[in-house]
């Protein structure tokens, strides 16, 4: 997971400084009303986590939540498109079988390719 994270945030580094180049202002947020309300919700931390049975969740700025499922193996190499597909298609098979979402704190959630889970609750 961690190599993930990584991954994940030297992408939006990179991103972030091209677009910068490029002649465009980006304006970061933090704390949004959304974001603040899923932390009261779900009784989070200031940072955003909270926990939910044996899941760690985290609010995000736009107020839904992700929570990595307990069942994703992170050590492998998950930068494939193939492992991506296996997995989804388990936690599909497992969470979210028919399309049906399960529910977290009453926010319906699916699961995604990346390993999480995605939450959007109805106060969004």
């Amino acid at each position: 997971m961690h190599r993930l994270l990584v991954l994940i945030s030297a992408s939006f580094i990179l991103f972030k400084n091209s677009i910068a180049e490029s002649g465009f202002k980006i304006t970061e947020t933090t704390n949004t009303e959304l974001f603040l309300k899923c932390i009261r919700v779900n009784n989070g931390t200031p940072n955003g986590w909270f926990s939910s049975g044996d899941l760690r969740c985290s609010c995000c700025e736009d107020g839904s939540f992700e929570c990595p499922d307990p069942d994703f193996d992170y050590s492998r190499d998950t930068d494939t498109e193939e492992t991506s597909d296996i997995y989804y298609k388990k936690c599909l098979n497992r969470y979210n079988p028919n399309g049906i979402a399960f529910k977290i704190n009453d926010a319906p959630c699916f699961c995604h390719k990346n390993g999480v889970f995605v939450c959007e609750p109805t106060y969004k």
